[in-house]
């Protein structure tokens, strides 16, 4: 089956990164799970509006290269518009549908 993950924390294998918590590593355990159970996945990473920079440090950018090497599907990290913005979130929601 193939499956669409959102989440908005990187999904990390383990501690000792600064800043990683059980919310990283239940994400990876998840993705882990569920490509070991033989789902297709694709996994979309939205940014809350308290991440004010879009790029990537080099331990995120490895961790997000080692659930492609484990045969997940990672798409481009994408900033989620506030929600008071009705007419923005409604286009990027279709935006991540595919629906331009």
């Amino acid at each position: 089956m193939k499956l669409f993950v959102i989440g908005s924390n990187i999904p990390y294998g383990r501690h000792g990164e600064r800043g990683v918590t059980a919310v990283n590593i239940v994400a990876y355990e998840l993705l882990r799970e569920l490509r070991g159970l033989g789902h297709e996945l694709a996994f979309q990473l939205v940014w809350n509006r308290f991440r004010t920079s879009a790029a990537l440090s080099v331990s995120e950018q490895q961790a997000l290269a080692e659930l492609e090497v484990a045969g997940i599907s990672v798409l481009p990290p994408e900033h989620a518009p506030a929600t008071e913005d009705a007419g923005r979130l409604s286009r990027w929601l279709r935006r991540l549908q595919g629906r331009r």
